[in-house]
């Protein structure tokens, strides 16, 4: 017995008729919910050789699952000159002997260019209406942003129509993206939730992470999720006599703030009982939405959040939590269409804070509100999108 190199682990898959499939991110988390809990996780179910190129610092193989380095040992930070070496990496990753190579940032394009001339096969998973988030960036200057749009739009034209597929986030993302790719090769996977009954089964009877009713927000923090309004909101539920704090998962980003600013807002969050958990793991994530009283969804209003999905939004309907969510776009549509929460202006604090504490209090209403979310979390799993995306891994690998 030895150890299979990669020559011959790469001849022992195909010849079982198992392909081999690198995943590249270079921009988010190793446990990102949708590549790895949702994409990477449920194709290794199906049978595929998938492996992960990320963010980590060592391999790793987590629940069969190989995670290939993209980050040096000892390197800190993530700012986008870090990520150049980072792309240089996953470049010669995905230059190796897969079947197939599927990328999930903007930025990787360039890497999918080279890899076009070599013959590789190249699917981009666009996660964003990007083309639009771009004039929303902070970090691009004002005047540029229009420039780095139109830069962007030009890559789209002259790659996409040589790549072997596109997924989306949406449908309504299909009339750009046919202008470029044909049909075949569009596959539109929405950030559905991945939650099996076991893991649901396991959050409802975990203990609950605080003795008092508190408010969820798994979008963390930053100024596109309205940290600013989110703070404002809390100090209003004081006024209203409120304890309940709101606590948040995600990642911490306040650089769209001046410093000043940053300074000033954690120092009203803590007086206010706002919580910053930062990354937490999927199932411990799940816990805390299991035995929240509300779900809550603050977002800065932009062509981009007007036309998302955001999958904390299915996350909550999953649990049953009434959702307070801001009153635009697809979001308002779903909830108006399930009667599952409260709509509120984006960017009216008070109106945030009446509405919070009138579920935190109306056990009846909220009862009501919790019914229809509960129903409505029936709707949507991510089983059904996982097919959209193995057919497309089928046309392109010419298994079907």
């Amino acid at each position: 017995m030895h150890e299979l190199d990669d020559a011959e682990t790469s001849h022992a898959v195909t010849q079982a008729g198992m392909p081999r499939v690198l995943h590249v991110t270079t921009v988010h988390t190793p446990f990102d919910t949708r590549i790895f809990q949702k994409e990477v996780r449920s194709l290794a179910a199906a049978g595929y050789d998938v492996r992960l190129a990320t963010n980590v610092r060592v391999p790793e193989c987590v629940d069969g699952i190989s995670l290939i380095p993209l980050q040096r040992a000892g390197s800190s930070g993530d700012g986008r000159l870090v990520r150049i070496p980072k792309n240089v990496r996953a470049l010669r990753e995905m230059l190796r002997d897969y079947d197939l190579i599927h990328i999930h940032d903007p930025e990787l394009l360039i890497n999918a260019a080279i890899c076009l001339i070599l013959g590789r096969r190249v699917i981009y998973d666009v996660h964003e209406f990007y083309h639009e988030r771009m004039l929303d960036a902070h970090w691009i200057p004002a005047w540029l942003r229009p420039l780095v749009k139109a830069a962007y739009t030009g890559i789209e034209r002259v790659l996409l129509p040589r790549l072997s597929g596109v997924v989306l986030v949406s449908d309504d993302m299909l009339p750009h993206y046919r202008r470029y790719v044909r049909p075949q090769r569009l596959a539109v996977v929405k950030n559905y939730p991945n939650i099996t009954p076991e893991q649901h089964q396991r959050a409802c009877k975990a203990a609950s992470p605080l003795a008092e009713p508190y408010i969820i927000h798994t979008g963390g923090v930053s100024r596109l999720r309205a940290f600013d309004i989110m703070v404002a909101a809390a100090e209003q539920l004081r006024l209203l006599g409120s304890r309940a704090p709101i606590v948040n998962i995600g990642a911490i980003d306040l650089s769209a703030f001046s410093t000043p600013e940053q300074t000033a807002l954690l120092a009203r969050a803590q007086r206010a009982d706002v919580r910053m958990l930062g990354r937490v793991d999927f199932e411990e994530s799940l816990s805390w939405i299991a035995h929240a009283r509300i779900g809550y969804m603050p977002l800065v209003f932009s062509a981009n959040n007007a036309r998302g999905m955001p999958q904390k939004m299915f996350e909550y309907f999953r649990f049953g939590l009434p959702t307070v969510a801001c009153d635009f776009g697809i979001v308002r549509d779903i909830i108006n269409a399930h009667h599952a929460g409260v709509l509120v202006p984006h960017d009216v604090p008070a109106l945030h804070a009446a509405a919070l504490q009138k579920l935190l209090c109306d056990d009846a209403w909220h009862s009501t509100l919790a019914a229809s979310a509960r129903n409505a979390g029936a709707h949507y799993s991510f089983s059904a999108e996982f097919k959209n995306l193995v057919s497309l891994y089928q046309a392109v690998l010419g298994t079907r």
